[in-house]
């Protein structure tokens, strides 16, 4: 089902639509498919969408205006398999495709044109016409984040946690969003990560476990900070601490570090800091809390 609202989605058995509106469902029409296939749909509004074959053949795509009565086959690519579709607007829309591929439509569908071909990406994501961000291959094991400025033409990479196999990303804004996939090393277990700063530090929010923090709040700024145990074994611990606007304020690498460090944040401003332990790399944080400084 595509939900255009908490009362009103659209969804598709093969070639039938159906309408789910205020707890009933009803029939609307059948989308003319060429053969009876599987499709998802992608609607702007609860009038306007289109949809698109999962299955072969592959090349049609479909776009209603009168919330799924009538619909008009668009001219697409008919040498790819469409996987996903994206609407930013009436105008504005993208496919994704087998092998990297993405389409763009300008027009509301009626012309697509190839806009770039992005080697081994797992997911992609346009949160408008310039900002762009996907998920790719690294190899078997591991995968990459990567965010683009200028409508996917170059892409800014960093590495995801090791043994990490992205498999979906979604950008709420500029700054936060969140990748799912599979830990390639503990039985495809479910891993979900969060960004607050367009994926520089990726939080594991299936895992990541609060500090233990003594006194909290300090009205001196002298803070001890106990270092989880499975972090105790580590050469080297990175603490960073954050202030309330998200920026750095004090960076320290604990390379000689006990189970317990003391962190001061004298000088500083009363409010509200953000601490987070990672291991040295600075790739994959584990461990955050909050620090109060009165």
């Amino acid at each position: 089902m595509y939900f255009i609202n908490a009362s009103l989605a659209y969804g598709f058995t093969g070639s039938n639509m159906y309408c789910y509106y205020n707890d009933t469902v009803q029939f609307v029409s059948s989308v003319p498919f060429t053969y009876n296939t599987y499709s998802q749909a992608n609607f702007i509004d609860s009038l306007n969408g289109f949809v698109y074959a999962i299955s072969s053949p592959f090349n049609q795509v479909f776009r209603t205006s009168d919330g799924g009565m009538t619909w008009i086959q668009l001219a697409v690519n008919t040498s790819r398999s469409y996987y996903l579709m994206e609407s930013l607007n009436e105008t504005v829309s993208y496919l994704y495709a087998d092998s990297g591929y993405v389409y763009k439509t300008i027009d509301g569908g009626n012309s697509w044109n190839q806009i770039i071909r992005k080697d081994s990406v797992i997911d992609i994501h346009f949160l408008n016409e310039q900002r762009a961000y996907s998920v790719s291959y690294i190899s078997n094991t591991d995968s990459k984040y990567s965010f683009s400025n200028d409508g996917g033409q170059s892409w800014t990479s960093s590495n995801l946690p090791t043994s990490f196999m992205a498999e979906h990303i979604k950008m709420f804004n500029d700054s936060v969003g969140y990748v799912d996939g599979k830990s390639t090393n503990m039985y495809s277990k479910l891993v979900i990560l969060k960004t607050t700063n367009n994926g520089l530090m990726p939080i594991d929010i299936t895992t990541f476990t609060k500090l233990l923090i003594n006194p909290n709040p300090s009205i001196d700024g002298e803070y001890i900070i106990e270092i989880p145990l499975d972090m105790a074994s580590l050469d080297d611990v990175l603490l960073s601490v954050y202030d309330a606007k998200g920026c750095l304020i004090l960076k320290n690498n604990l390379t000689n570090h006990s189970n317990k460090t003391t962190l001061y944040l004298q000088g500083k401003a009363k409010g509200i800091y953000l601490i987070q332990l990672s291991d040295g790399s600075n790739r994959y944080f584990k461990y955050t809390g909050k620090l109060v400084k009165e």
